[in-house]
């Protein structure tokens, strides 16, 4: 998950050469990959179906990185705010989030006419499981308790309800978002959480079982699907992310096999020259 750093050797043969800085490229190519997952439905909390989110999960390092969107085209009520994200990973995971920011292009809506981007939010969702039976989750962020799955206590930004939660992007300023207590996110946020100490072997696809949280009082969950990102930054289903390699990996691999053969062919020859 690091960053590889490349050293041609001017006194190498250029076939080895190249067939070897392919090869390390295609290492770190297929090091670091993100994985996402989408999903839309009904929200029984508000009676209003057509709700979307979709979730980007990105491991760097020590760090897993969560991007959380709300697709949904307009939001009518707070109720329908996405205000949680549950998952499960297939071995047992240490996380701490350890912060919270806006994603390009997002903003912080304080009223139905204005934003203010500059707005903390440190502590305005919580990484705390108060009962992870409730939903069978092993791990999660969410701004609000949602009736008993979350810490709420832990959440010391805003009051534990919809605020800080995520709206559809075409909100505001143009619909009416009914019952809202500002602050929104209109958009996306990014979260990053820590890693604990020899969790460096955790992938992206160790995540699964993906569900979107909209509303407070529990009922508005809506399952994820797993979706992969291709080369023209469009995502398509499948059904294991593993069988995806990313998108600079077959090239280099031409590359690579191509400069072996060439090896083959002009080592010989450098050996009679020498």
């Amino acid at each position: 998950m690091g960053k590889t750093k490349y050293l041609c050797a001017t006194n190498r043969a250029w076939p080895s050469a190249l067939a070897w800085c392919a090869s390390g490229m295609l290492l770190s190519a297929t090091a670091q990959a993100t994985v996402s997952f989408s999903g839309s439905g009904y929200n029984p909390e508000t009676g209003n179906s057509g709700l979307s989110a979709q979730a980007n999960f990105t491991v760097l390092g020590s760090q897993l990185i969560l991007t959380l969107a709300n697709t949904t085209r307009v939001t009518a009520v707070q109720g329908d705010a996405l205000t949680g994200l549950v998952f499960n990973t297939d071995r047992k995971l240490g996380l701490e989030l350890d912060s919270i920011r806006l994603s390009d292009g997002s903003h912080v809506w304080t009223s139905a006419t204005s934003y203010n981007d500059t707005i903390s939010l440190a502590e305005s969702w919580t990484d705390q499981l108060a009962d992870s039976s409730r939903l069978s989750a092993s791990a999660g962020v969410a701004t609000t308790g949602f009736n008993g799955v979350f810490k709420a206590k832990e959440i010391e930004q805003g009051n534990a309800s919809p605020d800080y939660g995520s709206i559809g992007p075409g909100t505001l300023p143009n619909s009416s978002l009914g019952g809202a207590r500002y602050p929104f996110i209109q958009n996306s946020l990014t979260f990053v959480f820590k890693l604990e100490d020899g969790e460096q072997s955790f992938l992206e696809t160790d995540i699964h079982d993906v569900r979107f949280l909209f509303g407070t009082n529990g009922q508005g969950v809506i399952a994820a699907s797993l979706v992969a990102e291709d080369s023209g930054n469009a995502f398509r289903e499948s059904n294991d992310p593993r069988s995806i390699p990313a998108p600079t990996v077959l090239p280099l691999l031409g590359v690579a096999l191509l400069a072996r053969r060439g090896m083959k062919r002009w080592l010989p020859r450098l050996g009679r020259l020498s």
